[in-house]
């Protein structure tokens, strides 16, 4: 039987893609009308509706006076949603929006369970940027299912350790995200990024959250500058900095 065609689905998806759109371009800062309009591609009304909603209903987004001109900008309750609800989803849209390819059960495992009438939990989905499919890929089926494998067996293990305790009375959907910037990945994988974050110390974490707050003194930041390029080693800059203290 074919599926009937709900206009309303349709125009809750359109309207929520419309706002996620916006949403992402104040996240780059604020933005005049026009500029919104172009980077959205939408219409001038329905670019005007879409703003009135989400300045006077959501409370998500403002409109405020920079440099002698009208300028949107995101509200700290936008901000909020965009990283607890929408920044996942922006991504996905955005992926799909530029060509990319959508495969479900990716790994195949659900399937296979599936055809062995035996019951299986998680399933991997993979949203992939069209330029990056084929041998572009980082990320092969074998990966995918050698990671659903770990991640079950770690369940399985907590549970029977009862680390775990699954409610039999309750239902409802997990979310586990992963999602890959290649450039990212690319330089991550060469720097070996995850060895060098093990090597660093809780000093240098102290000194880079200061930063973070424009806490940090001139000989601290000195400090891990010298060591970041090099021209004092990791004893060196421990022996320093605890003479700071």
């Amino acid at each position: 039987m074919k599926e009937k065609y709900d206009s309303r689905e349709w125009q809750k998806d359109t309207k929520a893609k419309n706002e996620a759109k916006i949403m992402q371009e104040l996240m780059n800062g604020p933005k005049r009308f026009t500029d919104l309009q172009k980077n959205t591609e939408l219409s001038a009304t329905g670019l005007t509706k879409i703003l009135r909603r989400m300045r006077d209903e959501t409370k998500t987004i403002q409109q405020i006076q920079q440099k002698n001109r009208l300028v949107y900008t995101i509200t700290k309750s936008g901000k909020r949603a965009y990283h607890e609800s929408l920044e996942f989803g922006m991504w996905l849209n955005s992926i799909q929006d530029r060509g990319g390819h959508y495969i479900q059960d990716y790994s195949g495992m659900r399937g296979e369970m599936y055809a062995s009438e035996l019951k299986w939990g998680p399933e991997d989905d993979l949203i992939i940027d069209k330029k990056l499919d084929g041998k572009a890929n980082p990320i092969s089926r074998e990966l995918a299912l050698d990671l659903q494998k770990f991640i079950f067996k770690k369940l399985y293990d907590d549970t029977q350790k009862r680390k775990i305790v699954f409610d039999e009375s309750l239902d409802g959907m997990i979310a586990l995200c992963f999602y890959f910037d290649y450039k990212g990945l690319r330089e991550s994988i060469k720097n070996n990024s995850l060895k060098l974050q093990n090597s660093i110390t809780k000093e240098e974490f102290e000194i880079r959250y200061k930063q973070e707050d424009e806490t940090s003194t001139r000989e601290e930041t000195q400090l891990l500058n010298d060591l970041k390029i090099g021209k004092i080693t990791r004893k060196e800059f421990l022996k320093q900095v605890r003479k700071l203290k």
